[in-house]
């Protein structure tokens, strides 16, 4: 698990379409607000390397990505060319960007709430993407 709160940690991705997806994320970031990437005040990213981190938790926290899923607490999901992303909000003020390489999101199962039926779940497989 790759842990983003500065752009020197960027060096440390091995996909590089993800790289590039978050080098554009802090880039509109500083645009938008004018000052540099701060991960405190911005947000911070982390990005999956093993399938089974899913379930783990993300670092520096008690929660892992499927408990945020299964409670409902992402801000947005996407699947893009690159793999999966999901926003968590932390609190008020700060948000973590997490992304699932394409390699890892075809080994993993995700459990989405069923919005019309509270308690029940809908599996996604990656082929139904």
């Amino acid at each position: 698990m790759y842990i983003i709160q500065h752009k020197n940690h960027l060096g440390q991705i091995k996909d590089q379409a993800i790289k590039q997806a978050i080098q554009q994320q802090i880039e509109q970031l500083e645009h938008c607000y004018q000052e540099n990437y701060q991960a405190t005040r911005h947000g911070w990213f982390v990005v999956l390397e093993h399938p089974d981190e899913i379930n783990q938790p993300i670092v520096n926290l008690s929660v892992s990505l499927q408990e945020k899923l299964t409670n409902g607490e992402v801000e947005y999901q996407q699947v893009s060319s690159y793999g999966y992303e999901a926003l968590i909000t932390l609190n008020a003020t700060e948000a973590v960007l997490v992304y699932l390489p394409d390699e890892l999101f075809n080994q993993v199962v995700i459990k989405l709430p069923n919005l019309l039926n509270p308690g029940e779940f809908h599996v996604v497989a990656p082929d139904e993407y």
